[in-house]
């Protein structure tokens, strides 16, 4: 083999960072996260169910559904149908792209991964309604918090960053591993707060507690069904209708208890990581992190004080996938090794090249 085809088809092994599929990738994890705010906006509107059929829309194609019709909570529930399909669409024009031009083996992989959840979400959706199931309906939810997930881990695989760090031959600092690990726990403790508030939101449960911070002026509820009647027939809620069963009241409670969890686990994060500075990639996300944070403890009060009101009860569920992919970015820029510094020799280095450059480009013209 001749050299000059030797460098060829070393150049064919390289990974190389691609601007335009990364654009596209973060336009998927925008349509992705559209879609599961309409979703959450389905739910708390009660309108999961208000076109009957799964996969047409009143027997129409869902495209031809006239617009006419797009009234009351139809509309919601279309809207949200017809986003799915655009992250569909979405989806498989990444993961062609991907398979024809990555030459990383598990991207191509996750690709599959996504473009296969995100057609087991549609079909979970569209099952949800014909089956008149609440744990398909609870399980849509969950996977689509997991579909989302899996586009930032997608469109962070195909960015700069990550070719920028995964090319360099550097040892990870003083406590990279376990800050790494950290990183996972906390993604870890978010899912499992996100699939309980998915839970919550699908059984109706959102109100068993009707008091906040305090659980029926208690810090611990009663889960007996008799105390419960008795305290619940004192809340002066013109709305209230139906009594909770402790099942439900457990559940809530549940959710209240795990969202410490994930603010210990954040704080804990952010106080290991945060003032050491080891990553220029991690402060901004990290600061965010705990805003967010602090954000979602405000809604959540809300959704109890204003009776779960729609567009409160959205923000809620809505932001909380956000904090979920703020998460997932920290996760995965805690595993990969910190960009250096320039020195004072790089920069000479770069300045000299620069310098050359311009030196050549002058003698050709």
């Amino acid at each position: 083999m001749s050299q000059k085809s030797s460098i060829i088809n070393h150049q064919s092994s390289i990974c190389v960072y691609r601007p335009r599929l990364h654009v596209l990738s973060i336009a998927l994890v925008v349509c992705t996260f559209v879609l599961v705010a309409l979703g959450g906006n389905v739910t708390s509107r009660d309108a999961g169910l208000s076109v009957p059929d799964g996969f047409t829309v009143f027997g129409h194609f869902l495209w031809s559904f006239p617009v006419s019709q797009w009234v009351g909570n139809i509309f919601h529930e279309h809207i949200h149908r017809l986003m799915g399909s655009a992250v569909g669409l979405l989806t498989l024009a990444v993961c062609l792209w991907v398979m024809v031009v990555e030459k990383r083996r598990w991207m191509r992989w996750l690709a599959i991964g996504l473009f296969a959840g995100v057609v087991t979400q549609g079909i979970l959706g569209g099952l949800r309604v014909s089956e008149i199931s609440t744990t398909l309906a609870i399980l849509h939810g969950i996977t689509g918090q997991l579909v989302f997930t899996l586009t930032v881990v997608t469109a962070a695989a195909l960015g700069r960053h990550w070719f920028n760090a995964t090319t360099q031959d550097r040892p990870p600092q003083d406590n990279f591993a376990f800050n790494g690990k950290l990183s996972l726990a906390l993604l870890a403790v978010i899912f499992v707060q996100l699939a309980l508030g998915a839970t919550v939101r699908h059984t109706h449960s959102a109100l068993a507690i009707p008091d906040f911070p305090t659980a029926y002026g208690q810090v611990i509820p009663p889960f007996n069904p008799d105390v419960i009647r008795h305290k619940l027939d004192k809340v002066p809620y013109e709305s209230f209708i139906a009594y909770y069963q402790p099942w439900q009241v457990a559940l809530h409670f549940a959710h209240r208890v795990w969202a410490l969890v994930v603010v210990g686990t954040a704080v804990w994060l952010v106080g290991r990581i945060g003032p050491s500075g080891a990553s220029r990639k991690l402060t901004f996300p990290l600061a965010m992190l705990g805003l967010m944070l602090m954000a979602q403890v405000a809604l959540g009060a809300m959704v109890i004080w204003t009776q779960c009101t729609p567009d409160i009860a959205t923000a809620h569920q809505s932001l909380g996938a956000i904090i979920l992919a703020t998460a997932t970015l920290i996760a995965i820029r805690s595993h990969l090794p910190p960009l250096p510094t320039p020195t004072a020799v790089d920069i000479d280095k770069a300045t000299a090249k620069v310098q050359n450059s311009t030196s050549w480009k002058a003698v050709k013209a």
